[in-house]
C-alpha cells in the first residue's frame, strides 16, 4: 500500500479506495504506522478541504494520533511530510483546473488553498518549472 500511495501521489491526485473486504482488514494491517483506513481518512479529508487551511492538529485528530506521531507515521506511510503532501495535492488539483477550466489563475490559487496568488505562482514555478499562466499557455493548441 505504501508504494501504491506513493505512486498515486507522484502521478497525480491520490485516490485511496478499497473494497469492503479491504476495509475489514484495514484496521488490522499497519501501513507505516497508520492503518490503511486512517490513512485513507486523512487523505480524503485533505482532498475534500484543499481550499481551507489544513492544520496538522486537525489531520492528527482525523487519524486519531498525536501531532508528532501523525507526522512521523504519515511520512513513513506516504514518503512525504504532511505539508509536502498537501502542497503536491494542491498543485495537482491546480494543474487539472488549469487544463480543464477557464478560471483565472487568481480564482484557482484560492480554490486550491493558497493564501495569495503570488505565493501560488512562486510555489508552482518552483515545483513545476513554469508559472501557472505559462503552463496553461503550453496546453493551448497553436
Amino acid at each position: 500500500m505504501k508504494n501504491e500511495i506513493r505512486e498515486r501521489s507522484e502521478s497525480g491526485l491520490c485516490q485511496c479506495s478499497a473494497d469492503s473486504a479491504d476495509d475489514e482488514r484495514s484496521s488490522e494491517k499497519q501501513t507505516g504506522g497508520m492503518t490503511p483506513l486512517s490513512l485513507r481518512l486523512v487523505i480524503d479529508y485533505i482532498q475534500e478541504n484543499l481550499a481551507e487551511e489544513l492544520r496538522l492538529d486537525t489531520l492528527a485528530e482525523v487519524a486519531g494520533l498525536s501531532r508528532y506521531r501523525f507526522s512521523h507515521n504519515f511520512k513513513q506511510a506516504t514518503g512525504f511530510a504532511p505539508h509536502q503532501f498537501i502542497v503536491r495535492e494542491r498543485l495537482e488539483r491546480a494543474k487539472r483546473m488549469l487544463r480543464e477550466t477557464d478560471l483565472t489563475v487568481l480564482a484557482i490559487s484560492f480554490a486550491v488553498g493558497f493564501s495569495s496568488p503570488s505565493r501560488f505562482t512562486y510555489i508552482f514555478r518552483q515545483q513545476i518549472g513554469m508559472t501557472p499562466s505559462e503552463y496553461r499557455a503550453e496546453l493551448q493548441p497553436t
